[in-house]
């Protein structure tokens, strides 16, 4: 937790956390060629993530989540499309 320390909140939380847990679903994706598993990847990364901070910065308070847990899995669906339509338009046109 000492990076976390090091580097200013508002780029943890409007950059490096994003990409990461986007990133993360979307390389599932990639893998599984299953365009749910992004979104549930993003969702389950960024909650844990959350929760770690709340229990580390906040131990003492009750947990309140933050609105990232709604917008990154919709980010996450909408470039795992991408990677789904990707991959059917280059299997389409392979063959040709």
């Amino acid at each position: 937790m000492e990076f976390v320390r090091w580097v200013d909140p508002l780029l943890l939380y409007l950059v490096i956390i994003p990409f990461f847990t986007i990133g993360l679903g979307v390389i599932t994706v990639f893998f599984t060629r299953k365009i749910s598993f992004g979104p549930l990847v993003t969702f389950a990364v960024l909650l844990v993530i959350e929760l770690l901070f709340h229990i580390i910065y906040y131990p003492n308070s009750s947990i309140h989540l933050s609105s990232w847990l709604i917008i990154l899995p919709c980010v996450s669906l909408f470039f795992s499309w991408l990677v789904i339509t990707a991959f059917e338009y280059e299997e389409k046109y392979k063959a040709l």
